[in-house]
């Protein structure tokens, strides 16, 4: 997509500073959800955004009973709107259908994060999965997410491609701390995400000829490469999902922020990609997944980003602020 992807960083831009989705909601080897770490796979998904003064840009569809604002008002506990959303969320079921699934769980204690995590592992070869390690480094991602510090990549998991599902792990921080979420649908796009990181830690990840799995670092395949392939596919997925429901209704029902949030993650790792100095293999992987989303591009002006992208021989273009909505 060459220059259409290289934007220049501004300080004044206050949603360029986005944290990572891995942050507040994890995807757990076997025990707790996403925790797409280390060797236990978490994914922290982000934090709620409770400035809820523009009501317009509240769209929700969920046909759940529960909304984000019962959580933070304390109408409803964390815990039922996280068990509700397990049982209502659609792509939440297709994946425990699949097998990669095993639930939703809401800040767990480590006395809870070892009894499912062992539970997960009952006919499993414990010794050959490196079990003790596989705890001990999730343990210790799940707690630095609290920290703000940098987690291992989860491709680096024993577990990775062998169909082991995983719980999605919902952090204490999730309700409590205040970013850019507005919604629920908001909240379906962040578990969306980190459900492709099920997905791909499940099954492994397939492009062209090549599957990759735990395996793979064999082959040449380096864990950075393969992490920010990982996220550039999750983040992707979201950016065409955006387009696809624009097409399809006329309006997209997440808030701009997240919007504006997704899209630049999406772009970053484009870069990251970009710049990588890939070997043949690396370079052969990355073309695969580049083609998968060769329709979209991203531009930037002054005063805001504007995405193109193509559905079903239609363009659309989203344009997105830089000042992040009030």
């Amino acid at each position: 997509m060459g220059n259409a992807y290289n934007r220049k960083k501004n300080k004044s831009d206050n949603i360029d500073k986005r944290p990572g989705i891995g942050k507040y909601v994890i995807a757990a080897v076997a025990t707790a959800g996403l925790l797409a770490f280390g060797a236990y796979e978490f994914f922290f998904g982000n934090n709620i955004y409770t400035n809820h003064d523009n009501k317009s840009d509240i769209q929700t569809s969920v046909t759940s009973r529960y909304s984000i604002d019962q959580v933070i008002s304390g109408i409803i506990t964390p815990q039922q709107y996280v068990q509700e959303l397990f049982d209502t969320f659609p792509e939440a079921q297709n994946a425990r259908r699949n097998g990669g699934l095993k639930g939703f769980i809401y800040d767990p204690s480590q006395e809870e994060f070892r009894r499912i995590f062992t539970e997960n592992y009952d006919h499993r070869p414990i010794e050959t999965l490196r079990f003790g390690e596989i705890f001990n480094r999730s343990i210790r991602c799940f707690k630095e997410a609290d920290e703000d510090k940098e987690s291992p990549a989860f491709t680096t998991s024993p577990t990775f491609g062998i169909k082991i599902p995983r719980y999605v792990v919902f952090k204490r921080g999730f309700f409590t701390k205040n970013f850019f979420l507005r919604n629920d649908e908001d909240v379906k796009g962040i578990v969306s995400h980190e459900l492709q990181h099920v997905k791909d830690l499940y099954d492994g990840i397939t492009l062209g000829n090549e599957h990759l799995d735990y395996g793979s670092f064999k082959k040449g395949i380096r864990i950075k490469f393969l992490d920010s392939l990982a996220e550039f596919r999750a983040y992707g997925k979201q950016v065409k999902s955006f387009v696809e429901v624009l097409v399809k209704t006329g309006r997209y029902s997440e808030s701009e922020d997240y919007i504006k949030h997704t899209c630049l993650n999406y772009l970053d790792y484009r870069n990251k990609l970009e710049s990588f100095p890939a070997n043949q293999l690396e370079n052969d992987l990355r073309n695969f997944q580049f083609a998968e989303f060769s329709g979209i591009s991203m531009v930037e002006t002054d005063t805001e980003y504007l995405l193109s992208a193509m559905y079903e021989s239609k363009t659309v273009e989203i344009k997105l602020a830089k000042k992040r909505s009030k």
